[in-house]
Order: structure tokens, then sequence, then C-alpha cells
């Protein structure tokens, strides 16, 4: 379900629920943040990840507007940068 807020003359969406990736993202964090340690750690780190990627690869190719698009684009630089560290 998109639930979508739209200006007063329905001019640009405002906010809308979270995709499939972003809610993967948001709970494989949480969950990683729980298990601090160990395989389940791991696991969660590389699924949040590979979660928050494909959203940004996502918003940068079929993002709806401009600044969709380079908010994808900061996202997966942030993020790979951060990893690579």
């Amino acid at each position: 379900m998109v639930k979508r807020f739209s200006a007063k003359r329905g001019r640009g969406v405002v906010w809308e629920w979270p995709n499939g990736a972003l809610w993967t993202w948001i709970v494989a964090t949480v969950l990683e943040k729980i298990f601090k340690h160990g395989t389940a750690h791991k696991l969660f780190e590389t699924l949040a990840f590979g979660a928050i990627f494909v959203w940004a690869w996502l918003e940068i190719f079929q993002g709806r507007s401009l600044f969709r698009r380079i908010l994808g684009a900061v996202v997966l630089i942030f993020s790979v940068y951060s990893r690579a560290r």
C-alpha cells in the first residue's frame, strides 16, 4: 500500500511509505544494534548494507524527482564509503 501526501493543489509528493528495500534496511539495522556480536550481527549488518544499496540504486535510476535521484546518489556514496573504511 502506497500512501502519498501531496501539497494542497496536488503538486509534488511530500511523503510516502517506505518501499520494501527501505523497510528491510530499517529492520536489519535495528536487529544489528540488538545483536552486537557474532554471526547474527554480521548477517544483519550485511543485510542492512544490501538493502540500503538496493534502495539507493533504485532511487538513482527510478526516482520520481531530481531530489530523490540526488538523495539516492548521496546515500549510495556514503554507504559504500562507510563500508569500505
